[in-house]
């Protein structure tokens, strides 16, 4: 019988096999297969486990453990309660359970005391039908355990089912008890545009003077995401927990300062450690300033905005880590913040040093960007306000609410899945498949600046298709998301001309 438990490599828990075999010499608990420091001072608290527990500790034999494979080092929070089945399966305390392979992962106390690892949530790829013997816990999980409250009833563990989870969104959309956002109100041009990327979760850059409302935008576009569906709310979990955030319903919102160095916010180090992208995994991550960071940062999330993962190489180690999020970047697009598109140039700056300090947005990255919206123009219409305004003022947050939720239920029905990707990261096969005949044929504009733009329009046009409740993309709606999409860029392109 092979004795299997986990180790932490990255965000996960992957299996590694425990062999444990006694030889003659000194009383000594002996891990081998680089173990860390928190690993190898568990042998006291083993020992001490076992003799609270009325079970004999070898006399005259020392206790081999290795740790295989071998050569990378762990890092574990459940193997002593594998290192001591092992020893006790193996000096004949104990009956060995039957079967090829038994799979063990828990922590002890120094009196046999037998507790269920908080991280067992980070173990996906373990088959379901296969237990895991560990300790009690007040918390449920979503694998089929094998529980022991001590030591002593090893040989009677109890079968705990793993939890069952919600699945799709729920009946009702979100309700705010903070009433600063309870009482926001927008016009309805910045409403439209917080439905369109709250609902398809598109890449969105807002460039613009200080001032204009980037930033309650922002707090009220993370107030209204949909909930996170099962799969992708048990990864935000794991990536919770790395980070030693607070176990909450809400999607992570993660707002790094302009002054983060690149390793903090990619991952790395050695072994390797997740950085800021990942903490965002799905939810929304919020760069404001976005000029001022530094290049490196920039330019790292090109990847992970078109694959939703980010691979950290460091000393020959690499490690995939997960960075699906919902980017939103704030930024003033000169030093002094007043310039901007179509507008007379009012500027205290140099025009080569406006030149240059919009040059630090490189066009591969703003090409990540499905939609580029100018907050100058919100100038014109009432701003979002913190203050409860009458009816006719604005749209409200709650109603806005209401309309990405309404619009998420119709995707799910138009694609007959519960956990449909969002429109934001859809590719363009999936979107030209649902545009009306006659407008792939005949009316679907052409943009010359790159395939990603016309994928932008794609992806935009597609969620305003789903709020219209529409199954079809039809040519009004490209002819709205070709504004957020396509001439906004072009007017960026041409705002020293």
């Amino acid at each position: 019988m092979r004795i299997f438990s986990f180790v932490r490599k990255g965000l996960e828990l992957v299996p590694i096999e425990v062999e444990v075999r006694l030889m003659a010499g000194c009383n000594q608990l002996q891990i081998m297969g680089l173990p860390d420091a928190a690993i190898k001072e568990s042998a006291l608290r083993i020992k001490s486990a076992l003799k609270s527990q009325g079970y004999i500790w070898p006399a005259g034999k020392q206790i081999l453990v290795n740790l295989r494979p071998s050569h990378w080092r762990k890092s574990s929070r459940g193997l002593e309660l594998a290192i001591a089945c092992g020893y006790l399966w193996a000096s004949g305390q104990l009956e060995a359970p039957q079967g090829e392979a038994v799979y063990v992962y828990g922590e002890l106390a120094l009196d046999g005391r037998v507790y269920a690892p908080d991280d067992l949530d980070s173990l996906f790829d373990h088959p379901e039908q296969i237990p895991i013997l560990t300790g009690s816990s007040s918390r449920g999980f979503s694998h089929q355990l094998l529980t022991v409250s001590n030591l002593s009833e090893l040989n009677q563990p109890t079968l705990q089912a793993p939890t069952t989870e919600r699945s799709g969104l729920d009946e009702r959309p979100p309700t705010f008890e903070r009433k600063d956002l309870c009482d926001l109100r927008f016009s309805p041009l910045v409403a439209r545009l917080m439905t369109l990327v709250a609902s398809g979760e598109h890449a969105t850059l807002l460039a613009g003077p200080a001032g204009s409302g980037k930033s309650t935008f922002a707090q009220a576009l993370h107030a209204i995401l949909p909930p996170a569906a099962p799969a992708l709310a048990r990864e935000i979990r794991r990536v919770r927990r790395w980070f030693g955030d607070r176990d909450t319903e809400d999607r992570p919102l993660v707002m790094p300062h302009h002054t983060v160095p690149p390793m903090a916010m990619i991952g790395g180090g050695s072994p390797v450690f997740p950085g800021e992208i990942t903490h965002a995994h799905g939810g929304l991550l919020l760069l404001d300033e976005f000029l001022e960071f530094h290049a490196q940062v920039k330019e790292a999330l090109r990847e992970p905005l078109e694959s939703g993962e980010i691979i950290v190489a460091r000393r020959g180690q690499s490690q995939l880590l997960p960075a699906k999020f919902l980017l939103l970047a704030t930024t003033n697009l000169c030093h002094c913040g007043r310039l901007v598109p179509n507008k007379k140039l009012n500027c205290t700056y140099s025009l080569t040093r406006c030149r240059s300090y919009l040059e630090r947005l490189s066009g591969p990255l703003l090409d990540r960007f499905d939609i580029l919206a100018f907050s100058d123009q919100w100038s014109a219409t009432p701003k979002p306000s913190l203050e409860l305004l009458p009816e006719d003022s604005g749209v409200p947050l709650q109603k806005i609410a209401e309309q990405v939720h309404a619009m998420r239920i119709f995707q799910m029905e138009r694609t007959g899945g519960e956990a449909a990707e969002v429109n934001g990261r859809l590719d363009g096969t999936n979107l030209r498949s649902t545009l009306d005949p006659f407008v792939r044929d005949h009316l679907l504009p052409s943009t010359p600046q790159s395939q990603r733009r016309q994928r932008a329009l794609m992806r935009v046009a597609r969620t305003i298709a789903d709020l219209d409740a529409s199954a079809s993309i039809s040519a009004r709606h490209l002819d709205e998301a070709a504004q957020w999409t396509w001439r906004s860029f072009e007017d960026l392109q041409t705002i020293f001309s």
